[in-house]
């Protein structure tokens, strides 16, 4: 008993993370949506955003491979929302979108504005379930990001990827 969980250890410990069979890496399974750099180009292109970056992160956690959508949007200094989570809802729908690899563990979203707006609870006062956040309300950094999770994403605004959809009309204003 002994030797064979000795064996056991050692195999282990001797198969690197990326060679094991048990590793699995979401792939690209559409053609649907659009690739990050069309998303990105999109969000540039509304009045009142400075700048747009989406990425598709990687990472690891245990033998799985897990990934996100990142969204990180500056606004214009000046540039008013007059309402919030019509942005969020956007921004969210506009990560969804992006097909390079599923997102299965959802959509992190970062808007810097100023004023700043709180993306969790924005986003939590108009029905997004399990939104993750901070609760500090009193650092922007704190205020400006939320984690969608895949299955809220999902239930929102159905299965990945996304439609590509065109903003909505007043989404921002920009300063004149």
């Amino acid at each position: 008993m002994i030797r064979m969980v000795l064996a056991t250890v050692c195999v282990a410990l001797a198969v690197p993370a990326g060679g094991c069979s048990g590793a699995s890496e979401p792939q690209r399974e559409s053609t649907a949506g659009q690739p990050a750099e069309a998303a990105q180009r999109a969000l540039e292109a509304i009045p009142g955003v400075a700048s747009a970056l989406i990425t598709v992160e990687r990472f690891v956690s245990g033998l799985t491979t897990h990934s996100q959508v990142a969204t990180e949007v500056t606004l214009e200094g000046g540039a008013a929302i007059p309402r919030p989570e019509r942005l969020i809802d956007h921004l969210v729908a506009v990560s969804w979108s992006v097909n390079e690899t599923q997102p299965d563990t959802g959509v992190a979203l970062t808007i810097h504005a100023d004023p700043q707006i709180a993306v969790g609870p924005v986003a939590e006062q108009n029905g997004w379930p399990q939104v993750s956040y901070l609760s500090q309300t009193d650092q922007d950094a704190t205020r400006s990001y939320a984690l969608f999770p895949a299955s809220a994403v999902t239930a929102r605004l159905g299965p990945w990827p996304g439609r590509p959809e065109p903003p909505p009309e007043g989404l921002i204003i920009a300063a004149t």
